[in-house]
């Protein structure tokens, strides 16, 4: 059995002074060299002294791994004592860092969940166009001849580049501009060479513009 001695005792009294002082100063040097600080701050600054004295304890384990002889001679070369403080500073700080690596990439996570959620509750809120055409009482026919004579309201449309620029058959054209001009969407006039085109009613035209800067699409 080892005996006890004052020797003995003070050695360990030094090193467990070394681990825990070097702890707390990591553990200070962090809190006040931290960007963002939080409030109060006593508690941050009692969270990476304590993290920072956990990490200097774990020293003499690690230089028990490495087969280090470190501590056996730390009272015959009192240099080493420098040598065992830089291993608790780096230990602290070592600690310290993966404690912040964590926490922020939990932080990272719940920020990108949240951002997704609230993009997604963004997106069930907005109608689609189903829903606002059957809203408007509009049929995706019509849609489409109002959505092709968008833009040219000054100088209007004829009837056969709607069966181009509509996507959708010539019976299926006729049908929804007799609609159209029946509801008033659409008027009709001759242009200065005689020649008969359709025009969008400011009515319309605003109903168009209104989905496509809401970007609208069909679900």
């Amino acid at each position: 059995m080892m005996k006890s001695s004052p020797f003995l005792n003070d050695y360990f009294i030094l090193i467990a002074c070394i681990m825990v002082f070097s702890g707390i100063a990591c553990g200070i040097i962090n809190t006040l060299f931290t960007k963002e600080q939080k409030w109060p701050v006593w508690k941050e600054v009692f969270k990476y002294t304590l993290l920072g004295t956990l990490g200097a304890l774990m020293t003499p384990l690690f230089l028990h791994i490495f087969s280090s002889n470190l501590l056996e001679n730390l009272h015959s070369a009192p240099l080493n004592i420098l040598v065992f403080n830089g291993f608790c500073v780096f230990f602290s700080l070592f600690c310290i860092k993966i404690f912040e690596f964590i926490t922020g990439l939990q932080l990272k996570v719940v920020h990108v969940d949240t951002k997704n959620s609230k993009k997604s509750e963004k997106n069930n809120d907005q109608p689609d166009l189903k829903t606002v055409l059957a809203d408007a009482s509009v049929s995706e026919e019509s849609y489409k001849i109002m959505h092709a004579m968008s833009g040219v309201e000054q100088t209007g449309k004829s009837l056969s580049s709607l069966f181009e620029d509509s996507d959708l058959p010539v019976d299926k054209v006729n049908e929804a501009v007799s609609i159209l001009i029946a509801e008033g969407h659409i008027k009709q006039k001759l242009n200065d060479y005689g020649r008969l085109r359709l025009y969008l009613s400011p009515h319309a035209s605003d109903f168009i513009k209104k989905i496509k800067k809401e970007d609208l699409s069909v679900k």
